[in-house]
Formats: C-alpha cells, structure tokens, sequence
C-alpha cells in the first residue's frame, strides 16, 4: 500500500475530536480539507501540514521536520513531518492543530458537483468575498456583542456558526481602522510599517494553545499593531491596540525584548546622556496617566551598581507605555481615527527613543 493505513486511522480519530475535514485521495496518499481548504494529509512523504508562514522557520528547526516538496518546488506554507517525531497522540495533534490554525483564518471554498444530467451545467458559484479594506466608519455594537458571547461561548462549533458576525463585525472593521489609521501614524514616525490584513497588522483571532492550561481556541479581544522596520519582531518598538467587549488598551513600546535588543537598552539606560532621555517621556507619560509595564526583575543585573541611579529602569526587560480606559464613545464612529491619534502623538518620545537607541 502507499502509505501506512494504521497512521491514516489515527488521524482520522485525531481530527474527529479537533475538527469535522473532508477526507480525499491526494499526493499518492490521504488529504484533509477544511472547508475546501487543503489542510493536512499523509503518504509516502510522511504528514504533510499546512502552516503559517510566520512559523515555517520556527518548525523547520525541530527534528524530523522538513520542507514539503513532491514536486521540485518548496512551498512556503507546508511542511513535511516524519512518523519518528509522531509516535503519541500529543504530538500527532500539535502539528494536526498547526495545520487547523492555518486554513481557518482561510475562507471557505465552493466545492463543485459534477453534474449527472445532459443538460447544460449550472453556473458556477461565487467564490466566498475577499474583505477589502476601506476608510473606517466606526465599530458596530453588535463587534463588542460578538466579543462578549465569544468569551461565554469559546469553542470551534460556536465560532463556525457565528462566522459572518466575526467577518462583518470584527474583520471588516478593524482592516478599515488599521487602513485608515496607518497612514496617519506615518506622519509621526514615516519608517512606521503597517498591513490591513490577518497575520499583519491584525492579530490572528485563534490562539496559540501548544503550551497553555488554557486550551480555550479563540481571543476575545481585538489586537492590532503597526511597527519599525522591514518587519515585525520583539526588538522594535510596536505601537499596539487591544479592543475587549468593554476595554480599550492603547500603547507602544517593546513588551519582553530579545537577548540583543536587551543588551542594548541597558547600555543605553546605563549611558548618562541617553539613559536621562528616557526619564523625560516617562515621566511625562506617568503625569498623563499612562501606565508605564516592563519592570520584571527584583534587582538589578549583574554588573551594573545597585545604586545606580536609574536602578528601576534597568530592572525592565521590556518597556512600553499603555493607556487603559472605557471604549471611548467615538468607536462607533469615524472620529475614533483622530482619538487614536491623539494617544498615539503622547506616546511617541518613548517610542522614538526606542527606534533612535536600538537601532543605533
């Protein structure tokens, strides 16, 4: 046979419990499709996983993993997964779950039925409406609504039936604000990086359940962030948003920096000149109400003076300024635009002293 019918059973009970796939033959092999969408599958190449392309170069570093190629071409969003690293169920259905975060943020596909008659064939169905984009009008009522019966109702049966609201809701909207929205920010900082789209400047709404006690699929709230640089990462400062069902959180900053960026801003906190330049934004942050996150350490690290005078700050590993109030009243309308704006303008001495001393 073409491949092993005992591992293609087991994934079959796998997916029975994660998610209900089209089974076909496909590759010399078994495919899974979700929704139209070629999700995952198995045959003589091992299992074949479709992933994001933000996490290709992550699971390629782990054993038994390798790039997907059948055909001489590599494809970026799939890889290819050796039965050795797949002798649990644990670790059959991580990759199954990678595979299922990926087609589900994908729009479904019309499946086409061959006719059985000698009549003309009907016509084709329309393919499901990419969201485009477009000037922001405001959130709905019905976006925080959908937040809040997600958090009492977070499970993947819930959020097929409720599609449309999560398409109409919360999609359509914030690729609007993060449209509209971008562009003004470039006028504060022009090198400032966006993309109105899902896995850009949108936050996937499924979360990342690999090493959480919260197996819980969905976010209830709305992420969003426009950043420095070619591309996103944890050593630029990010301007950020989170929309719960009754919170707004607006900030910029770097959260939890890498082992280099790290590096750096102590030596540049440590620096008499650019270590004072960073009390001033602060300071003037904290008078203004902005909470100032980062400070996760006890006491200062090794090598630098436990007297020394900007101690505090060195007992960050990360640093960002946030706002935290209400949903202001303007979210619902187009004016929400220019509030954000307002915030963001307070929050840029610290975010321009992170671009200036990081990249220095």
């Amino acid at each position: 046979m073409p491949y092993d019918q005992d591992f293609a059973q087991r994934m079959r009970d796998s997916l029975q419990t994660l998610a209900p796939l089209e089974e076909k033959k496909m590759f010399g092999g078994i495919c899974f499709l979700d929704r139209g969408n070629l999700c995952c599958g198995f045959g003589k190449h091992g299992l074949m996983v479709r992933i994001r392309q933000d996490m290709y170069s992550q699971a390629l570093e782990e054993a038994h993993v390798r790039p997907f190629d059948i055909t001489g071409k590599v494809l970026k969003d799939m890889i290819s997964v050796d039965p050795e690293a797949l002798a649990s169920r644990a670790e059959l259905e991580k990759w199954l779950k990678e595979a299922l975060n990926y087609t589900q943020e994908l729009p479904a596909k019309m499946t086409k039925k061959k006719s059985t008659s000698k009549k003309a064939p009907a016509k084709k169905a329309k393919k499901a409406a990419k969201i485009v984009p477009a000037e922001f009008s405001g959130y709905f009522p019905q976006s925080f609504e959908f937040l809040s019966k997600l958090t009492d109702n977070n499970q993947k049966a819930w959020f097929d039936e409720h599609r449309g609201e999560y398409d109409q809701y919360y999609l359509k909207p914030s690729l609007d604000l993060i449209n509209t929205l971008g562009p003004k920010l470039q006028q504060l900082s022009p090198t400032l990086q966006f993309e109105p789209r899902v896995n850009g400047s949108l936050f996937r709404i499924q979360r990342d359940v690999r090493f959480s006690k919260d197996k819980t699929p969905y976010k209830n709230h709305i992420d969003m962030g426009y950043w420095e640089g070619e591309k996103k990462a944890w050593n630029t400062s990010m301007m950020f948003m989170r929309i719960t069902d009754n919170e707004l959180i607006l900030g910029a900053g770097i959260h939890k920096f890498s082992k280099e960026a790290l590096e750096v801003y102590r030596r540049q906190v440590d620096g008499e000149r650019t270590g004072k330049e960073l009390i001033t934004p602060l300071n003037k942050l904290a008078k203004a109400n902005y909470l100032i996150g980062g400070q996760s350490r006890k006491t200062v690290p090794r090598g630098y003076d436990r007297e020394h005078p900007r101690a505090d700050l060195l007992k960050h590993e990360g640093i960002f300024g946030e706002l935290r109030c209400a949903l202001p009243e303007v979210i619902t309308t187009p004016e929400f635009v220019d509030w954000c704006f307002k915030q963001y303008q307070g929050l840029m001495p610290l975010h321009q002293w992170l671009k200036d001393t990081l990249q220095a």
